[in-house]
């Protein structure tokens, strides 16, 4: 257990985070996204994209920088969910551009604001 609690400490620490980032950005591709500043989080709902509205699609994952957002989703051997949406006419990766197309990323960091952005 103590092993499990430093680790997650030390993920804390900013160069950890920056280096995690930088390696996943580069992995796919992405070389000048400025890792240093990374937000990194798991499992947040973004507003619907059709309503606005809190509880709208779950993202797995997410990276952010100054210069990138980066967001995920593990299917787990899933296909990708189609149906969804207000009139049921989207799939999960549609509505995630959609809400993308909607918003700034820069309301993407820390906590959502969405309905808030000028």
């Amino acid at each position: 257990m103590t092993a499990l609690i430093s680790a997650r400490h030390r993920s804390r620490r900013p160069e950890i985070r920056a280096a995690y980032a930088a390696d996943v950005l580069r992995a796919i591709g992405i070389d000048d996204a400025q890792p240093e500043t990374a937000h990194v989080w798991l499992w947040r709902r973004l507003p619907h994209p059709d309503t606005l509205v809190p509880g709208g699609p779950e993202i797995d994952f997410g990276i952010q920088t100054p210069r990138t957002l980066v967001l995920g989703e593990a299917k787990w051997r899933s296909p990708i969910g189609s149906a969804q949406g207000k009139h049921g006419d989207k799939d999960q990766i549609q509505l995630r551009v959609r809400i993308l197309s909607k918003v700034r990323a820069g309301c993407l960091s820390g906590r959502l604001r969405c309905g808030n952005c000028g």
